[in-house]
């Protein structure tokens, strides 16, 4: 009669990747196959909305891509703000006296958003705000036209618009996660849960057999079989990373694939 193999080890050792793929190849096995369980659906739903939580913690934080995606959007905005600081620099040192005017009257601007290079992301992106507020006051108006900063203002509200809209998209994403919990908490109650499955899994499916439920029993055996199919892959996987740590014969040692 099937049992289910020992998992308290391996689930343990597992790193974060490992730990959501084997529940990946859980979840995906039972769903398909509830219909054999329904006796116990509650508990397959407990388990299944862990893994749920998990799978969004995991992705978040795997997901260096779309960080790299707000530092990019982030140094695109600083660059703007760097080109239009040199130019007024610039100008400062012009010949022409209308434009060595418009160029003195914004360097006093420019020199209280100084921070914009040095603060904070978010910090930096307010002042950004403020600055192409005040860039576009009508009192500065002659003054960015006369050094053709018009178009890089704007240029610098799009960047800082299109950062701050993933920065914040971020924050929140984080926030939603923060009520979640984080790996280290919720791993140890995706194993209780699961455990508690498998075992009240496994009487369903040895009552089955007693009583001679053929087509009930096969249906529950297929899900067993599965389930210690991806155990067994797994202690090999574990067993290669750290010889000693395998728990079963010397004989299955040896034939690992």
């Amino acid at each position: 009669m099937l049992t289910f193999r020992k998992t308290g080890h391996i689930l343990h050792a597992m790193r974060n990747s490992e730990h959501f793929g084997f529940f990946e190849y859980i979840v995906t096995l039972c769903d398909a196959r509830q219909d054999a369980f329904v006796e116990i659906k509650p508990l397959w739903k407990a388990l299944r909305d862990l893994f749920v939580k998990e799978n969004a913690i995991f992705k978040y934080q795997a997901n260096a891509a779309e960080t790299g995606f707000i530092c990019k959007a982030y140094v695109d905005t600083y660059h703007v703000f760097m080109l239009i600081k040199r130019t007024v620099e610039a100008a400062t040192y012009d010949t022409h006296p209308p434009t060595k005017a418009a160029a003195g009257k914004l360097k006093p601007i420019l020199r209280n958003y100084r921070a914009v290079t040095s603060a904070a992301m978010n910090e930096s992106s307010a002042l950004v705000i403020n600055l192409v507020q005040e860039m576009r006051s009508p009192r500065n108006a002659e003054a960015v036209n006369a050094l053709g900063l018009a178009p890089f203002t704007d240029q610098l509200e799009t960047n800082n618009e299109a950062f701050r809209s993933l920065y914040f998209a971020r924050a929140r994403e984080r926030e939603a996660l923060v009520a979640q919990g984080n790996m280290r908490h919720l791993r140890p109650q995706v194993n209780r849960a699961f455990s508690i499955f498998t075992q009240t899994l496994g009487s369903l499916y040895i009552t089955a057999a007693i009583n001679r439920q053929a087509a009930k029993a096969g249906a529950l055996a297929e899900i067993i079989e599965g389930i210690n199919a991806i155990i067994l892959q797994y202690e090999h996987i574990l067993a290669r990373r750290a010889p000693g740590f395998y728990t079963e014969t010397a004989d299955e040692i040896a034939n690992i694939p």
